[in-house]
Parts: structure tokens; C-alpha cells; sequence
């Protein structure tokens, strides 16, 4: 598979996890309740997102620095945490691990994709706005339904965003090796 097909697929897996994500949040913020099509919403929503963080940080990998590798690490670990099953540590079940883990690798990944200028830069701020407005769902519960949706909503358009990136393909392709694809 050649690195432009590598990225394309990654764009739609990006999308679908964008698509998927939105409709999950508003899911579970309309009934409350969790039920096997949110969940499963969820488990699928989380495994393509892992490819599409695959390929947000393939195109920029030189650029991001370590601040962006250590967030790429994170935001796997902790997507993977929620494709994983559940599971408790301390009493603390496995998507709030994975959902914190997530969002601060998202958040580092997020700073390195703003110095590396690669993609748009409206892309990595909504993901910095998206850990800036789920914040205070871990501090004040009862804030927690709407802040978590408009978190996640967040989420998913940055990655709607990165993925059609990802699918133009435009990352450091010269007219000569453009010619060439």
C-alpha cells in the first residue's frame, strides 16, 4: 500500500470516527441510559479513531517533536483503553481512564500539530478547546452531560477536519512527486 493510500484510508477512518462520535454523544446525552447500540457506537467510534490518529501523526511525525510523539502515545494508549473492554483500577472504570489518557495525548498531539503547521490550525485549537470545555465535567458533575457533549462533539469535528486533509493527500507533495502519485 503506498503512503498516499495509507493516508486516504486513515481520512475516512478519521471521518466515520468524527460522524460516529457526534452520534453517540447525542445518543447518550438524549436518553441517559446505555444501551448495546451506544456502546457498540462507542467500541467502533474508538477503533477508528485509532486509525485516524494513525495517520494525524504519520503526516507530521518529523514536525510535531516530542511533545506531539508523547501525545500520539497517549491518545493511543488511552483510545485503545476504551476499545479494551471494562474494567476498574482503584475503582475507577476503564473509559475514564482511557477518556483521560485520550484526551490529554489529544491535547499534546493537539500543541506539536499547531508547531508543525501541517494541517489547518483550526484543526488542533478545537481539540485544545474540546479538553478546555470537558474539563469542568470532572469537577462539577452536574455540568457533566453538556460538557461532555460539546467535548466530544469538539473531538469529532477536528477529526471530520483532519480526515478530508487526510484525503486531499497534500502533505509535502511536490508538483514533481504529485505527478508521480
Amino acid at each position: 500500500m503506498s503512503t498516499m493510500n495509507l493516508y486516504r484510508w486513515s481520512g475516512y477512518a478519521a471521518i466515520l470516527s468524527g460522524v460516529l462520535g457526534i452520534a453517540a454523544g447525542l445518543m447518550e446525552f438524549s436518553s441517559m441510559e446505555e444501551t448495546l447500540i451506544l456502546e457498540t457506537t462507542y467500541i467502533i467510534q474508538s477503533a477508528l479513531m485509532l486509525f485516524g490518529i494513525l495517520g494525524v501523526f504519520a503526516v507530521q511525525h518529523e514536525e510535531v517533536g516530542v511533545i506531539g510523539f508523547l501525545g500520539f502515545i497517549l491518545a493511543v494508549i488511552g483510545t485503545a483503553l476504551l476499545v479494551g473492554g471494562s474494567w476498574e483500577i482503584a475503582g475507577v472504570p476503564s473509559y475514564v481512564w482511557g477518556g483521560t489518557l485520550s484526551g490529554f495525548g489529544l491535547l499534546l498531539l493537539a500543541i506539536g500539530t499547531l508547531s508543525a503547521n501541517v494541517f489547518p490550525r483550526w484543526i488542533p485549537v478545537v481539540w485544545i478547546l474540546a479538553v478546555v470545555v470537558g474539563l469542568p465535567s470532572m469537577m462539577i458533575p452536574s455540568l457533566a452531560s453538556i460538557t461532555l457533549l460539546l467535548a466530544s462533539t469538539l473531538f469529532a469535528v477536528g477529526f471530520i477536519g483532519a480526515g478530508v486533509e487526510l484525503i486531499k493527500g497534500k502533505f509535502g507533495i511536490t508538483k514533481e512527486s504529485e505527478a508521480m502519485v
